[in-house]
């Protein structure tokens, strides 16, 4: 059976000699596995017959089998063969051969001795041999136990040297200094040499022998070891034999009451029941050892933990094993946290302890899930202990304890952790902060794409909002200084203090970096790199070293970067100092300068800029963008020369940062620079609002003109001027001011019929945004009267903006233009800034001396209206002396009409006067007037 991987002849019941093999001295893997082989090959056609040993043993005529199983060192050879039971040879290992390379007659004394005293002293009965293997033939002493094995010995020569070490075993086993069976032994008839005479038996394969043996036995009840044997022996399925039901004891022993033996073989309690009436503990831990295996899994943990409690007293190496064994198989039946416990508790009592166990708790303390900070305070303890610790076993638990150090509370602890690394040792980022770091690659100022390096007439190519790029491939120079940040958390409590850290990359210069992590807090360390040659590069992740700990992270996708020759880069002057806030329709120039510091020509290409800002309101008209590039662009800088340029602009509230992308390179591979840079833009001088000005007798139907007073906004805290096209004018600070002006009538006539509409410089796109700002205004779906009413207000703006051309300037230099293209109009504004939507003529006759009927007749022109209200009053005044005359009216002077529709008014005036007529005539809250004057006397 095994047990941790470890063959354990202590728990089986072969019916075969059983041989171990083991290394000795400096451990050689391919000749210890070749002889181990070789043994498989001859062991399964060998049979060693014990007849011919000696006819002392005419008996035992049989011709034995003999497996060989394999143990890896010492510390696991003095436990596996020191488990024994003195009358169950059968139990035990009878052979123990050692390999061993050996260069002088030294070594192979050393190593003799060595081995056969670990055998001997373990266990007397195993028989040791040695095979060493040499260069040459050397001297050895007379009785060396064992086979020099020549290094160029041929295969069929090292077989049969092996076959003669088993035959060589054999007879040493029954016929050595110390066999197995004393002469006498044969002829005495006690219980106990009965079954060890019966154990003989199995062990050679007479099993009707053995089983006869075992019934002998029987017969005498007063030895209670031998007893306890037999019924251990007696579920063998191998042996067959009688037992008197009298012998049978299938009481529950005192010792074991909670433990439900109802499942249990009736045979396995009463050897439980005969080994504790022995009284002899050590036989009775032995047996219980080889009963757990046989028992049910509830049975098991109760009976360890009783041959635990009842080993502790003995510091003997007898019940040291026992101990060891007992946990082994604690672990091995399930019992986990029983295991870790005791084995934790063992190891304080013995902390140079055999590995055999310190390895197990190890292992239980990284992969068990329960316990979970007693399981870092057990490996907190062995890992700081002073007792050397192999380092298969120091490693993994060094490793757990990284794995977990931010759980461990006390910063003094983890210092001193990390402090007592032993050697270099390599871990996972994850495994050390419990999360991975973050590499970002951070894109130099101008990065290299791939293009062709012709000017083009576009000028939006550069988007502004995308400002990460989501390429997985990048194009760098060679030389070209490369920079990545790598975002770290440090969940220790104490500064974990990097020595050194840098990228790992293929084709590429890695430059160093140190830094201190503070703890409880994310940081960020620069590295940088520069590719060898044109080529590939691959940056595949990063590693840091602190102390002996070297942290490594593989990233999950390399970022690989395609390597040109070297390309040169552009100097590029930024504004000293941009000013804090941007005015409105302010005319801003930001100032760059170009230099060409490399000794090739740099050719260049347009500057270009983002697509315009999203609209500020639903009829703004379109700004003036993108800033223009003032001087020109040139085709390309000659080495050493410089080019200085403005990016002229009308500050707009519309703009909220100023950004643009210089392309640069050659034909293949370009450059590109990119500017992005937050504006403030705050409140500047503005056109506010729009108002008609009423003037007395103007007529609105003859004239083509119309009186705007511009009502202008001056936030500033000094006065500006607004200069316009005839006059100028002065507005205070902080202050509103007025400009007239003598408009053209503007007619707004489209195609109320269209899908979609454009007009000049307004195109189906812009329209479209603003048609989608509108529907966001209303919160409803636009119909085609909403459209139309629309398009009429982008187009009045937009003639209005051609006639007025007005612009401001301050005593401090500062200027710019006022437009038109987010004030808004009011309807009654909008009505009477277009030409009337109907005709208005009066007309006059006489009824009498002084009666007169004047008729008010209103036609359409074309327009979708239908009514309209219609105010008239009348005034007179005498031909000659122009005095005025009292007019009378009867009939209705207000009132609302159809269209076409006629009102007619009675009226009563001196007939030599001269009659003036004022009509107004509504479109909703606005008016337009019409005027017409009348000599009585003529009509």
């Amino acid at each position: 059976m095994k047990i941790y991987d470890l063959p354990c002849a202590f728990l089986g019941h072969s019916g075969k000699f059983r041989a171990i093999i083991t290394p000795v001295g400096l451990k050689v893997p391919d000749a210890f596995y070749n002889i181990k082989q070789i043994c498989d090959e001859i062991l399964n056609d060998l049979d060693l017959d014990v007849l011919s040993i000696d006819s002392v043993y005419q008996d035992m005529n049989g011709r034995a089998k003999c497996s060989i199983q394999v143990c890896e060192n010492t510390e696991s050879l003095e436990f596996l063969i020191g488990l024994t039971e003195e009358n169950l040879p059968h139990l035990s290992y009878d052979f123990a051969l050692g390999i061993a390379m050996a260069e002088s007659p030294d070594d192979i004394k050393l190593y003799s001795d060595n081995f056969i005293k670990t055998v001997q002293t373990t266990n007397p009965n195993c028989i040791p041999f040695l095979f060493a293997f040499t260069t040459k033939e050397y001297p050895v002493a007379e009785q060396f136990p064992g086979r020099q094995i020549i290094g160029n010995v041929d295969n069929a020569t090292l077989k049969e040297s092996i076959r003669q070490a088993f035959y060589f075993c054999l007879w040493q086993y029954f016929k050595g200094p110390n066999p197995i069976l004393q002469e006498p032994a044969l002829k005495n008839e006690t219980p106990a040499s009965l079954v060890k005479l019966a154990s003989i038996y199995f062990l050679i394969g007479r099993y009707y022998i053995a089983s006869q043996y075992y019934e002998e036995a029987l017969k005498n009840k007063s030895d209670y070891i031998a007893l306890a044997e037999v019924f251990e022996q007696s579920k063998n399925q191998r042996l067959s034999f009688n037992i008197d039901k009298s012998l049978y004891d299938n009481s529950i022993p005192a010792a074991f009451s909670n433990i439900d033996f109802s499942e249990w073989p009736g045979g396995l309690i009463t050897a439980l029941n005969y080994a504790l009436r022995s009284k002899n503990n050590a036989f009775i831990i032995r047996l219980i050892l080889r009963l757990v295996p046989r028992v049910p899994k509830s049975s098991q943990r109760d009976l360890l933990l009783y041959v635990l409690n009842n080993s502790k007293s003995s510091s003997s190496d007898e019940y040291n094993r026992y101990q060891i064994l007992a946990l082994l198989l604690l672990r091995q039946c399930g019992h986990e946290r029983t295991f870790t416990y005791n084995a934790y508790l063992y190891y304080n009592r013995k902390p140079t302890s055999n590995p055999l166990i310190l390895k197990p708790l190890a292992e239980s303390l990284i992969h068990d899930s329960n316990w979970h900070m007693q399981r870092i305070s057990f490996a907190t303890q062995i890992f700081t202990s002073d007792v050397p610790i192999q380092r298969d076993i120091q490693i993994p638990v060094m490793q757990y304890l990284l794995e977990n150090l931010y759980k461990v509370e006390d910063g003094s602890k983890q210092a001193e952790l990390l402090s007592r690394i032993p050697s270099p040792i390599t871990i996972n980022a994850n495994t050390l902060f419990h999360k991975e770091g973050e590499l970002e690659f951070q894109e130099p100022l101008s990065p290299i794409y791939e293009a062709k390096m012709t000017r083009s007439n576009s000028i939006f190519l550069y988007n502004a909002l995308d400002k990460k790029n989501t390429k997985k491939d990048y194009i760098c120079a060679v030389g070209e200084q490369l920079t990545f940040t790598l975002k770290l958390y440090n969940p220790l409590q104490i500064v974990f203090v990097i020595d050194f850290c840098f990228l790992e990359a293929t084709n590429a210069i890695c430059t160093p970096a140190i830094a201190a992590l503070a703890p409880k807090r994310n940081q960020t360390i620069q590295l940088s790199l520069s590719a060898i040659q044109e080529g590939e590069m691959k940056v595949t992740g990063f590693k840091f070293v602190s102390g002996n700990l070297t942290v490594v992270q593989t990233l999950e996708t390399p970022i690989v970067f395609k390597v040109i020759e070297k390309m040169p880069m552009l100097n590029i002057k930024l504004p000293f100092r941009l000013q804090p806030v941007f005015y409105e329709n302010l005319l801003s120039k930001v100032p760059f300068e170009l230099i060409n510091t490399s000794d090739v020509e740099i050719k260049l290409k347009d500057v270009k800029f983002p697509p315009p800002p999203p609209l500020l309101t639903y009829d703004s008209l379109p700004i003036d963008y993108p800033p223009k590039i003032v001087p020109p662009m040139p085709e390309s800088l000659q080495p050493g020369q410089s080019f200085n340029f403005n990016l002229v602009m009308i500050n707009d509230n519309s703009v909220k940062n100023l950004s643009f992308a210089l392309e640069y390179g050659s034909d293949r591979f370009a450059r590109r620079f990119e500017y992005y840079q937050d504006l403030t833009v705050a409140e500047g001088p503005h056109i506010d609002r729009l108002h008609v000005v009423p003037v007395e007798g103007h007529d609105d139907f003859s004239s083509k003109t119309i009186l705007v007073m511009v009502i202008i906004r001056n936030p500033f805290e000094i006065p500006i001027e607004v200069t316009g096209s005839d006059h100028n004018v002065i507005v205070a600070a902080l202050s509103y001011g007025t400009y007239l002006v003598e408009l053209d009538r503007i007619n707004t006539d489209v195609d109320e019929d269209a899908l979609r509409f454009q007009y000049e410089n307004l195109d189906f796109e812009y329209t479209r945004k603003c048609e989608t700002a509108l529907v966001k205004n209303l919160n409803k779906p636009l119909d085609q009267n909403d459209k139309v009413r629309l398009w009429k207000m982008l187009v009045l703006k937009t003639k209005i903006q051609k006639q007025l051309n007005l612009k401001w300037a301050d005593q401090d230099g500062n200027s710019g233009d006022l437009s038109m293209n987010h004030v808004r109009i009011d309807r009654t504004t909008f009505a009477l800034l277009q030409e009337p939507p109907f005709d208005v003529s009066f007309s006059i006759k006489r009824e009498s001396e002084k009666i007169l009927t004047v008729s008010a007749e209103v036609k359409p022109n074309n327009k979708k209206i239908t009514n309209t209200k219609v105010m008239l009053s009348f005034s007179a005044e005498d031909r000659d002396t122009k005095e005025k005359r009292i007019v009378l009216t009867a009939g209705m002077e207000e009132t609302e009409i159809s269209i076409p529709g006629v009102l007619e008014t009675a009226v009563h005036c001196h007939s030599n006067s001269i009659l003036n007529v004022t009509g107004r005539f509504f479109v909703g809250d606005a008016f337009f007037v019409r005027c017409a004057s009348f000599d009585v006397k003529k009509i």
